[in-house]
């Protein structure tokens, strides 16, 4: 439905954060170790899933079930019991951030899920949203998507860019397009 969708008459240009939930488990590192370097570099990349999905026996050949492995095995559901494979190639390669990631879900497994929405919602309803407004740019939001008219497109770009660089200090990864 997407491609069908227009404000004020005109075709909408798409920016989607790719990869955000593991984009906004970067801030859970405490320092700039070389784990935190290299998980970054995968977030970064857009290779993230497909590694994770490599290291634990390439059980996924579909892009959106290994997402939701994921957020089921390690960001959205309970790290205890059965050890999940995406879950055990995550602590295996990202030991540091697995463990942060337990502290986090000891009191309430919702807590991760809670911490990184909250992240996305204050850059991109908080700081992306706010900018469009206050310089006349429509948009409208869906989930880690930004939509706004073509001509918008590039001063939009600008705008995320800008508002990630300012809270988590890099640009993130953006798939594009109408």
């Amino acid at each position: 439905l997407r491609p069908f969708l227009r404000l004020n008459g005109q075709p909408l240009y798409e920016y989607d954060i790719h990869n955000s939930q593991p984009l906004f488990m970067i801030q859970l590192y405490k320092d700039n170790c070389k784990e935190k370097r290299r998980f970054q570099e995968l977030v970064l990349s857009g290779r993230f899933y497909e590694f994770l999905n490599e290291q634990s026996g390439n059980k996924y050949k579909d892009r959106n079930k290994l997402k939701q492995g994921f957020y089921k095995q390690l960001a959205f559901g309970t790290l205890f019991g059965f050890r999940f494979r995406l879950a055990a190639a995550f602590q295996r390669h990202f030991p540091i951030l697995f463990s942060r990631v337990e502290i986090l879900k000891l009191d309430n497994y919702k807590d991760l899920a809670e911490k990184l929405q909250k992240t996305e919602a204050e850059i991109m309803i908080g700081i992306v949203v706010k900018e469009a407004r206050l310089n006349n740019i429509p948009v409208l939001t869906i989930h880690d998507s930004i939509l706004t008219p073509e001509p918008y497109r590039e001063a939009m770009k600008n705008i995320i860019n800008s508002a990630f660089f300012a809270q988590l200090g890099f640009f993130p990864p953006l798939k594009e397009g109408i």
